[in-house]
């Protein structure tokens, strides 16, 4: 196939995972392997890119969508306050905060 323990010796640099510890274990991760394999301990393991900046959107959209959520709980307590006969009084205060 042309990847002989040679040409991997001569070529491979480094390793891109995305952070798993079955790829990058110390003792028995995917690199460990390689490395012991080919018979070279200077390889270079990185976290891709791609999925680090999959991994900050889905942290996000999470914030996010908990916010959204939030504002809309606060603005039905708003609304149950402002359609309150006996809260009239507290959400007069109230009215005119906004997120």
């Amino acid at each position: 196939m042309g990847l002989t323990k040679a040409v991997l010796q001569a070529r491979l640099l480094c390793f891109c995972t995305d952070g798993a510890s079955n790829l990058h274990g110390c003792v028995k991760g995917a690199l460990q392997l390689i490395s012991t394999r080919i018979e070279r301990n200077d390889l270079v393991m990185f976290h891709c890119m791609n999925h680090k900046l999959e991994l900050a959107v889905h942290g996000a959209v999470s914030g996010v969508t908990m916010l959204s959520h939030l504002r809309m709980f606060m603005d039905s307590l708003l609304l149950l306050c402002t359609l309150s006969g006996t809260l009239q009084e507290t959400s007069s205060s109230v009215r005119g905060f906004r997120l």
